[in-house]
């Protein structure tokens, strides 16, 4: 609808537009530029003129007046769905400093600051949308929106912000725990919702203006990713098609999409489509591979709008699980969603450990992320096992994971119910179905190179039948076991055989860590099993209390018990000179990473015969796995 309609329609139900008085209204207008609504609302409009200060006010800035500043009176009514206050503080009287930047609060990053409509003596009562809280689906929403696992939710289609914002609003009220700064809200939980019309989202804004809501004007998706009209069939190409396909196809010609910069920067909960009837289908695909909700909201099901979608949620039972459904004017549904993916038969898995370090875990992601697979031979399935925590800072850790996408291959998580500790992280991290199965463990601690998988494939491929071999490792062994001396093994320019494991970025043989594994579960008293292996500091380590699971795999290898002692498996390391390395650990200043291109001539020499050293880091010769040199 133009804004001739608009203004017919606000005139027929006698009331001024929004429903505020006359000054409110021309807030509203100067707002956005917009001008009388006689103007062409498409039309380019000059820059609004400062205002003069209001009464009772010191001298605001046009951008503070805009946006609403310490130094104007809020006053008047709180619109239907406030529950937000007014004013410049933390709620205790604290002064808050300004943040110009929508997105996280600089001062407290679990938080995300928006703008919030400018102040008016008076703010409109809002008209109410199709879902109330009266309706099956409203209930549902508010019911959703309260949930523990909820914290943000992406709508779209706002609308004149009185259906199912309210009754989203309703939901996270009790935990959005805003800030209101100078010219801007910064809350925990919150709604983010979309608004391609004007006057509504105009009113919108000023009627949500100190609600937990981040309104933004604008579309989801581009022109592409409409209904083409060959998608639409005859019956639906109705009275509704002839009004609004081609118009709403030139508006969005006009926009950038938003739907994916807003997926990535919040990482919402929850999205509800209920926009376009053309764009159902595009958003929802966007949403699935960019927003990752934990829950998807349909509204208006069984139409074209949702048709699609809802077809490609059946065919996935396994991804998609009902857990609500109703009807009221139209058909709605709720779905859980779950984005674990099952490996390809003969994957390489890589397996990542973490628990809270959210920061540490984005930073190996996105080094996995940025490695190159072109020479593998194997699917790749990326595995994150989260130990359980009550903490935000594990909260985010699981929603950076549920958030990143891997794009060399599958992708699954696995997200502990109870505190699992590192060294039971280690014994569950990997469990191989056959003795050809491949994977690497790693720690939320370490980034890799972008040729670790290169380098780790050709090892494996050259060295997995010999039979001293237990396990690769991609870091720097500096460790001797001997003493527990830090020696720097520079003086091997191949690769190399050493008895002591290396957890970072540590690769096992399937055969020996599946047996291992079993061993490690059929013993009722595995804290003080007898692991000792003679001549080791770690011996002594463990028996002071450091419980980790290296010096059971140490024993497993080199044990002189009866199930031990035939063994004798080593792990193979590679040392690139200069301190470079495949893997590098987060506090460690001295590694650098190794590149594409970088020692190329030590990265692909895999000689026949390997150095094997004992633990006090001296050789003992040369091997080539079935006999001694």
């Amino acid at each position: 609808k133009n804004y001739d309609n608009k203004k017919a329609e606000h005139e027929r139900e006698n009331q001024p537009y929004g429903g505020g008085d006359e000054e409110e209204r021309r807030m509203w207008d100067d707002d956005v530029g917009q001008g009388d609504f006689e103007e062409n609302w498409n039309e380019d409009k000059p820059e609004p003129k400062p205002k003069p200060p209001r009464e009772n006010t010191t001298s605001a800035s046009w951008w503070e007046w805009l946006f609403g500043s310490s130094t104007i009176d809020s006053g008047g009514e709180t619109n239907e769905g406030g529950e937000g206050g007014d004013g410049d503080g933390d709620g205790d009287g604290n002064p808050l400093q300004q943040q110009t930047v929508e997105g996280p609060k600089e001062s407290d990053p679990s938080k995300f600051c928006f703008k919030r409509a400018g102040t008016s003596k008076k703010t409109g009562k809002g008209q109410k949308g199709q879902i109330t809280a009266d309706t099956t689906f409203g209930r549902a929403l508010e019911s959703l929106a309260s949930r523990n696992d909820v914290k943000r939710v992406l709508e779209i289609g706002t609308w004149y912000g009185g259906g199912s914002t309210d009754n989203l609003v309703r939901g996270l009220k009790d935990k959005s725990d805003c800030d209101v700064l100078k010219n801007m809200q910064c809350c925990a939980s919150f709604v983010v919702t979309f608004e391609l019309q004007t006057p509504e989202w105009e009113h919108a804004r000023v009627y949500h203006r100190k609600n937990p809501v981040w309104l933004v004007h604008g579309t989801t998706v581009g022109v592409k990713d409409m209904l083409t009209e060959d998608e639409i069939s005859e019956e639906d190409k109705g009275e509704h098609y002839k009004l609004y396909y081609q118009r709403d196809k030139d508006l969005m010609e006009k926009e950038e999409p938003q739907l994916e910069k807003y997926c990535k920067m919040v990482n919402p909960d929850v999205v509800l489509i209920d926009g376009n009837e053309y764009t159902g289908w595009g958003e929802f695909n966007v949403a699935m591979k960019k927003c990752k909700p934990r829950y998807l909201a349909l509204h208006d099901t069984d139409t074209l709008k949702t048709g699609k979608v809802e077809k490609e949620i059946s065919a996935q039972p396994e991804k998609f699980e009902e857990v609500d459904s109703g009807m009221d004017k139209t058909g709605w549904a709720i779905y859980k969603v779950d984005y674990n993916e099952k490996p390809k038969e003969g994957s390489f898995h890589i397996v990542v450990l973490t628990s809270k370090k959210y920061e540490s875990l984005k930073k190996l992601l996105d080094s996995l992320n940025n490695a190159r697979y072109d020479s593998t031979s194997a699917p790749l399935h990326l595995e994150i096992r989260i130990d359980h925590d009550f903490s935000p800072d594990h909260d985010k850790t699981v929603e950076v994971a549920e958030a990143f996408d891997f794009e060399h291959g599958t992708k699954s998580l696995h997200q502990y119910t109870s505190t699992q500790g590192r060294q039971n992280m280690w014994f569950k991290a990997w469990d191989p179905e056959s003795d050809d199965d491949r994977a690497v463990i790693l720690e939320d601690e370490l980034e890799v190179s972008p040729v670790w998988y290169e380098w780790l494939e050709r090892a494996w491929s050259e060295y997995g039948k010999r039979s001293d071999l237990g396990a690769i490792s991609l870091c720097r062994q500096g460790l001797r076991a001997s003493d527990g001396q830090v020696v720097v093994k520079s003086d091997v320019a191949e690769p190399f055989l050493y008895r002591v494991p290396g957890s970072h970025g540590f690769s096992p043989l399937a055969k020996q860590w599946r047996e291992f594994r079993e061993w490690t579960e059929s013993t009722e008293d595995l804290k003080n099993a007898d692991v000792d292996v003679r001549g080791t500091i770690t011996t002594e380590w463990h028996r002071k209390g450091l419980d980790t699971w290296e010096q059971y795999w140490v024993w497993w290898c080199w044990g002189s018990g009866i199930l031990s002692g035939s063994r004798s498996l080593y792990n193979l390391y590679i040392h690139p000179p200069d301190s470079y390395a495949l893997v590098r650990y987060e506090t460690d200043s001295v590694t650098q990473l190794v590149q594409p291109s970088s020692y190329e001539a030590e990265l692909s020499s895999f000689p026949k015969q390997l150095v094997r050293f004992g633990w006090n880091y001296e050789s003992e010769g040369k091997s080539d796995g079935t006999s001694w040199w």
